[in-house]
C-alpha cells in the first residue's frame, strides 16, 4: 500500500489521482470516479469486486469523488518535488532518490521482528549498553544503519547522500504533527529535538520533505487493501486535517534555515489565522492565546474566539500568559512577548495533552465553559510548577485524558463523593484524576491540586501590561 501510494503521488497526472481515490481494476488500471463509466485505461469493463457494484450515489463513492475533486493535488505534488523525488511537475524523477524511498519503505519496520533485534556490540547506543538487546524497533534499525549497514544490502548499496537521508528520516525527532496543526504544544516541546537534529546534521530542506513523504506513504500503507486506493486518506482520514498536515510541511522545512522554533510556530499560527478566520492576525495581549485556541477549536473557531472575549479577566489572563510561553530560552513570540508580565522569560511552558479534544468536544455546546475549564487546569498546574527563570527552557506535559470526552455539565458534576485533582506524576508530567474525597487526607498536597471547575470563572485581574494592545 505504501509503495503504491508513492507511485500514485509521483504520477498523479498520469492516472495517479484516479488510482489514489478509486483504486485499481482487474487489469491493475486506475478506476474512474463512477461505476459503469469505464476505466482510465480504456479497457471498458467494470470492476468485478462486489464492493464496487454500487450506485453512483452511494456514500463511499460520493466520498471518493469528493476527495478527487477537492483535494489540493498541487500541494501534494509540491511535497514530492521538495523532497527531490520528482525533478519537475512533468513527472521526471530522480532515480537514486526514488530508490532510497523504496528502500526505506521496505526496511523501516523490519526490527519489529524480535528475532532480528541486534545486541549492542560495544560502548552504548542511545541508552542501550554493551550486551543488551535493543528492543525498541526504531532504535534497533538506527543501530544497524549506523554500525552494521552491510547486513542490509539494499541500504548499503545506496550512495552516501541517500543513506544520510534515510538515517535522518528514521531517527527519533520527537515530532508530533498534530501538536502543530492543533497548536497543542509550545515551540520547545514541539520542535526542539527536531531542530537540534537538523542543525547538528546540517540537514537540507529536501530531507525534511523526504521525511514527510515517508510519513504520508507509511500512513497510507496502514490499510490492508491497497488495490482499493488510499482508503486511509480518501475514506477514513478527515480531509481538513490532512490538508492542514500538508499545509504545515513547508513551515517545518524552514528548520533547515535560521528560523527558531518560536518563529516557525508563530509564522504558522499567523497564516492559519488568515486562512481560517479571514482577517489580520491579532497582536499584543492575548494574541497568541487566541491564535492557538483558533487552531485547537478547529470547526468552532469563530465561536471559540468570541467566547474567549467573554471570559472573566482572570481566565483571560491565565490563558493569555500560559499559552504564550515558548519553552525555549531566549525566545518570545514577536506579537505577544509577555513583556511587563510576571511570566516574561520564565517557565516551564505547559503542553496540555488533549486540550484540542476538550475544546472540540465540550466546547461544541459550551465553548466558554471549555475555555474556563482549560484555564483552571493551567492555573493549578502553575501551582505545581511555579514560574522560574531557570525553567524557561523547559516544557511540562499536563494530561487531561479524564476530561477529553466529557461535556461541561458532566465535568461540573463529578461522581458523588469524588473530585477532579491534578496530580504531579513526575518532574515533567501531571495528570487529571477523579479521586474519592475520602482519599484526600492521604494526599501529598505538594503534588496535588484540587480542580475547582465550578468557580473557575471567578477571579480578579492581576495581569498588568506595559505594551499597547493592538487587538
Amino acid at each position: 500500500g505504501a509503495c503504491l501510494t508513492l507511485f500514485w503521488l509521483m504520477r498523479y497526472d498520469y492516472g495517479g489521482k484516479e488510482s489514489f481515490c478509486f483504486g485499481l481494476d482487474e487489469f491493475w488500471d486506475p478506476r474512474t470516479g463512477a461505476p459503469g463509466s469505464g476505466h482510465y485505461s480504456g479497457h471498458g469493463t467494470e470492476s468485478p469486486h462486489p464492493e464496487h457494484e454500487e450506485t453512483a450515489t452511494s456514500t463511499e463513492w460520493r466520498k471518493r469523488r469528493k476527495f478527487f475533486a477537492e483535494c489540493d493535488w498541487p500541494a501534494l505534488q509540491k511535497v514530492i518535488i521538495d523532497s527531490g523525488l520528482l525533478l519537475s511537475k512533468d513527472g521526471k524523477h530522480d532515480e537514486d532518490r526514488t530508490l532510497a524511498m523504496l528502500v526505506l519503505l521496505a526496511i523501516h519496520d523490519i526490527m519489529k521482528l524480535t528475532d532480528l533485534q541486534p545486541v549492542v556490540d560495544k560502548g552504548t547506543f542511545i541508552g542501550y549498553k554493551a550486551g543488551e538487546v535493543i528492543s525498541d524497533h526504531d532504535v534497533a534499525l538506527s543501530f544497524v544503519l549506523t554500525r552494521v549497514p552491510e547486513v542490509l544490502p539494499s541500504f548499503a548499496g545506496l550512495n552516501q547522500k541517500q543513506q544520510e537521508s534515510i538515517k535522518f528520516t528514521h531517527c527519533k525527532l520527537e515530532y508530533n504533527m498534530g501538536w502543530l496543526v492543533q497548536a497543542e504544544a509550545p515551540p520547545g516541546a514541539l520542535l526542539r529535538t527536531f531542530r537540534k537534529v537538523v542543525i547538528k546534521g546540517k540537514v537540507p530542506a529536501s530531507d525534511i520533505a523526504f521525511y514527510f513523504v515517508h510519513w504520508l506513504t507509511d500512513l497510507a500503507g496502514a490499510e490492508p487493501f491497497p488495490l482499493e486506493g488510499s482508503e486511509k486518506f480518501v475514506l477514513k482520514f478527515p480531509r481538513r486535517i490532512l490538508e492542514q498536515f500538508i499545509y504545515s510541511f513547508s513551515f517545518i522545512e524552514n528548520l533547515s534555515g535560521e528560523a527558531t522554533e518560536t518563529q516557525i510556530v508563530e509564522d504558522y499560527l499567523e497564516k492559519r489565522w488568515r486562512t481560517d478566520v479571514w482577517g489580520p492576525a491579532p497582536r499584543g495581549s492575548n494574541s497568541i492565546a487566541k491564535m492557538r485556541i483558533a487552531c485547537m477549536a478547529q470547526q468552532e473557531t469563530d465561536v471559540a474566539i468570541n467566547q474567549f472575549n467573554e471570559l472573566t479577566p482572570a481566565d483571560q489572563m491565565v490563558l493569555g500568559e500560559e499559552l504564550a510561553l515558548t519553552g525555549c530560552r531566549g525566545q518570545q513570540y514577536e506579537r505577544d512577548s509577555l513583556e511587563g508580565t510576571e511570566s516574561h522569560r520564565k517557565g516551564p511552558a505547559f503542553l496540555v495533552y488533549y486540550a484540542p479534544a476538550l475544546l472540540q468536544k465540550a466546547g461544541k455546546k459550551d465553548p466558554r465553559g471549555a475555555l474556563a475549564a482549560l484555564a483552571e487546569v493551567l492555573r493549578r498546574a502553575r501551582e505545581l510548577w511555579p514560574l522560574s527563570t531557570k525553567d524557561v527552557d523547559k516544557s511540562v506535559t499536563i494530561r487531561i485524558d479524564a476530561l477529553k470526552e466529557m461535556d461541561i455539565p458532566s465535568i461540573l458534576k463529578a461522581e458523588a463523593g469524588a473530585h477532579f485533582v491534578l496530580t504531579k506524576t513526575s518532574s515533567v508530567e501531571a495528570m487529571v484524576k477523579l479521586k474519592p474525597v475520602e482519599d484526600f487526607k492521604g494526599l501529598d498536597w505538594k503534588l496535588n491540586q484540587v480542580l475547582n471547575f465550578a468557580s473557575c470563572r471567578k477571579g480578579s485581574l492581576k495581569r498588568r501590561r506595559t505594551q499597547i494592545d493592538e487587538f
